[in-house]
């Protein structure tokens, strides 16, 4: 029996499981994590880049399409005006006035291009009857005549709608050669016929172009190349550390390419990052390179050092583990008659904290704990008081609205008893509006709402006006079904009465029309008035805080291109316009 006792074993004591736990839970992540991290790290440093280069990329891109656009908006308004204004039709059959106005006109319109977009630096628009007209003081007519691509582009009926890019060059034809430039080249073509009526000519800073890409001082690594539709190179940056052989390769690759790739190339020992975007409008196509190695160095010291520095941390967490494992349990009972007592509901119940690091934790942890549930206790109550509060206040909100609605309607019926039925109706209208007002809390609403409340706001007003206004209403009634912001018509609707017609010796009329253009998804919103008026202003600069506030909470809502403008379709008459898109229930069809 002694001998029996003697081979049975001792079961591990619980400091000793302790440690052992510990140090499995401490070493386990550890070895799991290092390994995991070893084999995603190339993985993880490939997504970086290409997330790098790819918003790189759209950035710059970004910065290129809107000068690319400007250049575009320019060219196409001034065909526009080419063959609207027949600047380059019949010259040679006006008189010298005619021609001296044509040639002021013209010019002017162009100088305001080059004012506009700064990367501009000269425009010239030749005829192919050898019209010029330009914004370069310094311009030698026949030289630019003489250009090549001039003659060209004037003595071939093509006809053809698509222009040409030529290339950073130095403008001869200038007798200020300080620059070079890219000149964007497009014919205009007669209408009906397949012969070219005019050239136009816009020549961009090639610097200011250039500098388009250029990047930040942290990214010199990165390499950018700009090319056309014909793979030739536009603008481009490259690095010190991309040899000529992998920028060459890097040129066949994007030239011709059509669509947004990211891919890895190797190119005369160089690891490279190639993001690819074309842009829109040209044909053009832009491309950043990123060499792989110089993040693969600068990521494996980083990995190297959080090994490092793991290591060292396992280490000493095993140490701290067999240290601390001896006051745990004690401290443990502690902490179990603590949570007892809060249980109890003495929430000013506080443990001691440890200098354990693990218990002390837990001791913090408990504490706040504690603390958060007696502070939910007390917020909560303090809430309910506040509820109670507010509800009492709501109440009182309501019974001031309501006592008016209540001494109107007695007025109403004394009205009526008296006979007065204009004011009776006058009274009804004002209750109408004074209800549509205390709707707060709605933003969209109907537009068969928001008229109908024009109509009450009206017919209040002719209590103060009498027969001197009349409104006339012309209206679509598609529009019913959509919506509108709420208070954007009533304060034209005011301006046009108390400003316009108000002190007028004559009869005033004022039209309220509500036109559905569904060919531009817009609503349009007109109020016509026959009175003073006042002259024709830009949005931005408009009187008035009604109509200010108005114009500002379209903007706000639908953006720049809608709000309010102000016409002048007859000489004694004044018309507003505002303008939303086509809503249903607050949504923008």
């Amino acid at each position: 029996m002694g001998k029996f006792k003697q081979r049975i074993r001792r079961s591990p004591s619980i400091q000793t499981k302790l440690i052992g736990a510990l140090f499995v839970i401490a070493l386990l992540p550890a070895l799991v994590i290092n390994w995991y991290y070893y084999e995603r790290t190339n993985v993880s440093l490939e997504q970086k880049i290409r997330s790098y280069n790819e918003e790189l990329l759209k950035q710059l891109s970004d910065k290129v399409e809107f000068v690319s656009e400007q250049v575009k908006t320019t060219e196409t308004q001034l065909i526009a005006y080419s063959v609207t204004s027949r600047a380059f039709m019949d010259y040679a059959d006006k008189t010298g006035a005619e021609k001296l106005d044509t040639l002021k006109k013209t010019e002017e319109l162009l100088a305001n291009f080059k004012r506009s977009y700064p990367y501009i630096t000269e425009i010239y628009m030749v005829g192919s009857d050898g019209t010029l007209y330009s914004t370069d003081p310094y311009l030698n007519r026949d030289e630019l005549k003489a250009m090549s691509w001039v003659e060209e582009a004037l003595r071939t009926p093509t006809g053809k709608a698509e222009g040409e890019l030529l290339l950073s060059h130095t403008p001869t034809y200038t007798l200020l050669q300080e620059r070079e430039v890219l000149s964007f080249v497009r014919p205009v073509g007669a209408y009906g016929t397949r012969r070219d009526l005019a050239l136009i000519q816009i020549d961009v800073d090639a610097a200011k172009f250039g500098s388009l890409l250029q990047l930040m001082p942290t990214d010199q690594a990165e390499s950018v190349f700009l090319m056309d539709k014909q793979g030739r190179i536009i603008q481009e940056r490259t690095s010190a550390e991309l040899s000529n052989t992998a920028a060459a390769d890097i040129r066949k690759r994007v030239a011709g390419n059509t669509g947004i790739a990211t891919t890895t190339m190797k190119s005369d020992g160089q690891t490279l990052m190639l993001s690819v975007r074309p842009l829109e409008g040209r044909g053009w196509v832009m491309a950043v390179a990123s060499p792989l190695s110089r993040y693969s160095l600068d990521f494996r010291h980083l990995r190297n050092i959080l090994l490092i520095v793991a290591g060292l941390a396992l280490i000493v967490a095993v140490l701290f583990a067999i240290l601390l494992s001896h006051g745990i349990l004690r401290q443990f009972h502690t902490l179990i008659r603590s949570m007892r007592k809060a249980g109890e509901g003495q929430l000013n119940v506080k443990v001691p904290v440890s200098n354990s690091p693990d218990i002390g934790m837990v001791a913090v942890t408990f504490n706040t704990m504690v603390e958060k549930i007696d502070q939910l206790l007390k917020d909560s109550v303090k809430k309910e008081e506040e509820k109670t509060a507010a509800e009492l206040k709501a109440l009182q909100a309501q019974i001031q609205p309501h006592f008016i609605y209540n001494t109107l309607n007695s007025i109403k019926w004394m009205a009526i008893s008296e006979g007065a039925n204009k004011i009776a109706d006058a009274v009804v209208a004002l209750v109408k509006v004074l209800r549509f007002t205390y709707r707060t809390n709605e933003i969209f609403i109907p537009i068969k709402d928001e008229m109908e409340f024009i109509r009450d706001y009206v017919q209040v007003q002719r209590m103060r006006f009498g027969e001197k206004i009349e409104v006339e209403y012309e209206w679509d009634e598609r529009m019913d079904r959509y919506y509108t912001l709420k208070f954007i018509i009533q304060p034209i609707v005011e301006n046009a009465m108390i400003h316009g017609l108000a002190n007028n010796s004559y009869n005033g009329l004022i039209i309220v029309r509500g036109v559905l253009d569904e060919a531009n998804r817009q609503i349009r919103f007109e109020v016509e008035d026959n009175g003073v008026g006042f002259a024709p202003k830009p949005t931005d600069q408009m009187s008035g805080v009604g109509m200010s506030n108005v114009n500002d909470r379209i903007r706000m809502h639908f953006g720049e291109q809608y709000g309010l403008t102000v016409e002048k379709p007859l000489r004694l008459r004044t018309r507003i316009v505002v303008a939303i898109p086509i809503l249903t229930e607050g949504k923008v069809v």
